[in-house]
């Protein structure tokens, strides 16, 4: 399989201001100069548009050939082992590369000379693979060093909760020799992400595509660009979904971004919001625990101050843990919350996926009528990727990797309600 046209132009962007050196016409002399000016790569897409496979054989190409060195991140990041390196070496024997690389449990390093181990090539071409989320709630905590890096990859970029601590890395990369890059690589969220609010709705876009403007530049991928690599009962599914909804296959296959009052259950303008601290004293004061399962589940665990006022009864959402570490990482924090804020109860219980849907839509009218959310939670804090979350919820139930947000606040819900006789 041959790499796509609409990924040449990373090639292009790296090579640009070596083409500027040269004798060029108008044309290619104005292409080259905007090229020049690109930092920053966004590629959007959605089912089986292989950009994942396209931008892994990308960066195998920018180590080998352009003595690239990257750091790829995700906002958690699983067993490299498990998942990143066998799609990197993959397009390493591909490309006919083997003899170029060191594989290790971390990192991929360009040598052609033995070296002992990892630890002596800080200098060389590399991919190093880091998570940016750790257990200690410091979303940078593994990150402090980026000396020697040219380029920031965040893969699986809509699960990153904020633009100012990706902005943070971004700062982050300066090579005074190579081109500086950083790349997005996601499967849009919806309209209220950082990503569409700052690099789409900020440049007047709506949807993905392919240009460059300004310092970006822009890659969008669809089924239909590597249509002879798509099973036929594949694009059988996809022309089904498309006649049976148009919105759902916009989004899911052609990877655009979800409309805030459509399909979602909780969109943002639906919910309530406060900020500061809460003067008064909360009649009753409750948490829900959602433990993690395996795979990608969160431990969720929202903290509700009970308010009643002359009308109706309101849940101040105050803070929550939401994070994917391990039950004796997570159990200290949650014993701790649970002492500090004196609670009168806590619930606790470990819910399937397959009920978990119909429990969030049935508690869903409550969420939206009593919870009261912060506004004013920091951008690189658990709360606002709970929040996240929440707000990227499907109606239909779709979205099952944004499930545990919704359900710890759905078995927050009928705590309440049962505590309260409502």
């Amino acid at each position: 399989m041959e790499l796509h046209n609409k990924f040449k132009i990373i090639i292009d962007i790296v090579e640009s201001k070596q083409k500027l050196q040269n004798k060029l016409s108008k044309k290619e002399k104005e292409y080259y100069t905007k090229l020049s000016k690109v930092d920053t790569i966004i590629v959007t897409g959605g089912r089986n548009s292989f950009k994942t496979y396209s931008m892994s054989m990308i960066l195998v190409i920018l180590v080998a050939i352009y003595d690239f060195k990257i750091l790829f991140t995700r906002y958690t990041m699983a067993a490299t082992e498990d998942s990143i390196i066998p799609e990197i070496t993959e397009k390493i024997e591909l490309l006919n590369f083997s003899s170029y690389f060191k594989v290790y449990k971390k990192r991929i390093i360009k040598t052609l000379k033995n070296i002992k181990d990892e630890d002596d090539a800080e200098n060389l071409p590399r991919l190093v693979f880091k998570g940016i989320k750790t257990s200690s709630g410091n979303q940078t905590a593994n990150l402090k060093s980026l000396k020697g890096f040219n380029c920031f990859v965040l893969d699986e970029a809509e699960e990153h909760p904020d633009y100012k601590d990706w902005r943070k890395i971004y700062r982050s990369i300066r090579d005074l020799t190579l081109q500086n890059l950083s790349i997005l690589i996601l499967n849009p969220s919806n309209e209220e992400h950082w990503i569409y609010k700052k690099f789409f709705e900020a440049k007047g876009l709506t949807k993905g595509t392919n240009q460059v403007i300004d310092n970006i530049c822009y890659i969008h991928m669809i089924y239909t660009d590597m249509l002879n690599f798509v099973p036929d009962n594949i694009l059988r599914e996809f022309e089904q979904a498309k006649k049976d909804d148009l919105e759902d296959f916009n989004h899911t296959i052609l990877g655009g971004f979800l409309k805030n009052d459509k399909k979602i259950l909780f969109p943002k303008g639906k919910l309530k919001f406060y900020k500061g601290e809460l003067k008064q004293k909360p009649i009753y004061k409750l948490c829900w625990i959602d433990t993690a399962g395996k795979g990608t589940d969160n431990f969720s665990m929202p903290v509700g101050y009970v308010f009643k006022d002359k009308q109706d009864y309101k849940i101040y959402i105050t803070e929550v843990i939401y994070n994917k570490d391990d039950i004796d990482v997570t159990e200290p924090f949650a014993v701790e919350m649970i002492n500090r804020n004196k609670l009168d109860i806590a619930g606790y219980g470990k819910r399937e996926h397959a009920n978990k849907h119909g429990r969030i839509v049935a508690q869903s009218s409550f969420i939206r009528k009593y919870c009261v959310f912060r506004s004013d939670y920091k951008q690189n804090s658990e709360y606002a990727l709970f929040m996240n979350d929440l707000y990227s919820y499907m109606k239909d139930g779709s979205s099952k990797d944004k499930l545990d947000a919704p359900d710890s606040l759905a078995g927050l819900m009928y705590l309440f309600r049962k505590e309260f006789n409502i």
